[in-house]
């Protein structure tokens, strides 16, 4: 073979691996010579059996069991509902322990010691909440997955080798919910990002793979007002709402600094041409809310002139299309729908008027895969912009690309627009 093209990675893609064509050799079996015959290749009711009695996997599950039994139907006493009661048990677990940064579907210590060290790799962790819920009457099992990082598992015969994940799952009436205790910022029902990768495979009496059907969006709701002053000063507030993984990922950011003072001054950094005078959140102290960040802003003296441009998008926007090539053989794979709206407005006073505004815009991708709608207003003395960007599928195939990336050309084309103001003389 010659002349092969380099394989390129872009943006919202799972594992190379997935797309390289390779031939991987699975040991079958070993003939020997006095007639022995030694089988490797398995079939899922035969992992099923094996795991059910293997040390680091089904003994596990059944310690756990026994070590948070007493504890947890003690906790739980008085509290009838079943998803009620899985919250608290959740919530128990996630408190005691430490993810040790290791994964895997077998524990590393053993779900005893990892409680008593308060410290263990994804299987101590998770294997203990299903034990734990368990001994309470939850029907819970765990579920084998492949991280996206790890590339996906083969559907078709049992490759253990590429599992690297195991997370809780329950059932409650005609309701699941997959939980994952490893990290103090999951909510109950959250499942990480990285875990998003195609079929799971449900450890139940009988294995099965799965889809992960999600609850979860990526979710923020942006809000900017803005008031022009006599004297040219700009004064505002900006509010954002994170919901779904996007108030993970900013929860997990402002808990990354040190001090409130560190993460204000690094997200300002951001906004150069404003100053922030306060700033203040919601929804540290409880995960299954919106995590809310409101600041007020002064804009810098500098950038007022007779005339000045003003973007809607001063605060939110995205600097480039993540979709550079002109064709794409493999999914778009966003992980999770997005959702992005931006509300701004501008009050100004009588001794300024407004030049140009920038154009409506509405675009829709085939079959309801999303849309982008920009629309701009002015009403007295004051303008107001909206802007919403929805994608509402996890994954786009090849022959959706081109629209795709015409989509955030669009983006991108409408997000360069300016509100030009200027002075009266």
């Amino acid at each position: 073979m010659r002349d092969i093209p380099a394989f390129k990675e872009e943006m919202y893609m799972t594992a190379k691996s997935n797309f390289i064509s390779y031939i991987n050799f699975v040991l079958s079996e070993i003939k020997r010579f006095d007639g022995q015959v030694r089988k490797y290749t398995e079939e899922w009711k035969d992992v099923d059996r094996r795991l059910k009695d293997d040390d680091q996997f089904g003994v596990q599950l059944k310690q756990a069991k026994k070590l948070f039994g007493n504890q947890m139907q003690l906790l739980t006493t008085g509290i009838d509902d079943p998803v009620q009661k899985a919250k608290f048990v959740f919530n128990e677990i996630k408190k005691h322990y430490n993810w040790n940064e290791v994964y895997g579907y077998f524990t590393e210590q053993g779900v005893k010691k990892a409680y008593q060290t308060q410290k263990g790799n994804v299987a101590d962790i998770n294997l203990s909440l299903v034990g734990a819920l368990q001994s309470i009457g939850i029907k819970a099992e765990p579920a084998l997955l492949s991280t996206r990082a790890n590339g996906l598992p083969v559907m078709l015969h049992p490759v253990m080798s590429d599992f690297n994940y195991v997370i809780a799952h329950i059932t409650n009436g005609t309701d699941q919910y997959w939980l994952d205790a490893t990290n103090p910022l999951y909510s109950f029902g959250f499942v990480p990002e990285k875990c998003l990768n195609g079929k799971i495979r449900l450890m139940n009496e009988v294995s099965e793979w799965v889809d992960l059907k999600l609850k979860e969006k990526d979710k923020k709701v942006t809000e900017v007002q803005l008031v022009l002053k006599e004297d040219g000063s700009l004064f505002g507030t900006f509010k954002q709402t994170h919901f779904g993984y996007d108030a993970f990922n900013q929860r997990e950011k402002y808990f990354s600094f040190s001090s409130k003072e560190d993460y204000v001054k690094s997200q300002a950094a951001n906004w150069p041409d404003f100053e922030v005078i306060n700033y203040v959140n919601l929804g540290t102290d409880s995960l299954e809310k919106p995590f809310i960040e409101i600041y007020n802003l002064k804009f810098s003296e500098a950038a007022i002139q007779e005339v000045f441009y003003l973007s809607p998008f001063i605060i939110e926007s995205w600097k480039k299309n993540p979709f550079q090539s002109t064709e794409r053989t493999y999914p778009v794979d966003f992980g999770a729908p997005l959702e992005q709206s931006i509300l701004f407005s501008l009050t100004f006073p009588d001794n300024y008027i407004i030049d140009e505004l920038p154009k409506n815009t509405a675009v829709s991708l085939p079959k309801g895969g999303g849309r982008l709608l920009f629309n701009s207003s002015m009403l007295g003395n004051k303008v107001q912009v909206g802007n919403t960007l929805s994608i509402s599928k996890s994954v786009y195939n090849s022959e959706e690309y081109f629209t795709l990336k015409e989509l955030f050309a669009r983006i991108i084309q409408v997000q360069q627009s300016q509100i030009v103001i200027k002075k009266k003389k």
